[in-house]
């Protein structure tokens, strides 16, 4: 008799932290799920920054080219303004390298992801094209 009675409290008490640890990871769930808009808002936000900086490179590059045929009748101020877009230039190409966007990228999502590696392919897929 007490060793059917030890069998039915050992059962109770393992069906007990069965609950208890299904209520934990469905708990943890939750909490890890109210971080995803945040992480979503993040990524959105570098991709159109990534987007931004790619679309504003080549204007600037046509820029600078076609300012090269006045350089010799330029006032000083327009010579500031395109030294200043080729530092602009020098710098969005630094932020569209792979291993600075990579970088860019892991601080700002707290864990890599299907977008994270989707973001990454394009991006190394692009500048195999440009290349």
């Amino acid at each position: 008799m007490a060793f059917c009675s030890q069998l039915a409290f050992d059962k109770t008490r393992r069906e007990e932290r069965e609950a208890e640890e299904r209520r934990r990871k469905h708990m943890a769930l939750r909490r890890e799920l109210q971080k995803t808009p945040e992480r979503e808002a993040n990524r959105l936000s570098f991709l159109r920054q990534l987007a931004e900086h790619q679309k504003e490179a080549p204007d600037l590059r046509r820029t600078i080219a076609k300012a090269t045929e006045f350089l010799s009748q330029a006032s000083s101020e327009y010579l500031r303004m395109i030294a200043w877009a080729e530092q602009r230039l020098a710098h969005l190409e630094a932020q569209n390298r792979l291993e600075v966007l990579t970088s860019n990228l892991g601080s700002k999502t707290s864990s890599p992801t299907q977008m994270t590696c989707t973001i990454l392919r394009v991006i190394r897929r692009r500048q195999e094209i440009l290349e």
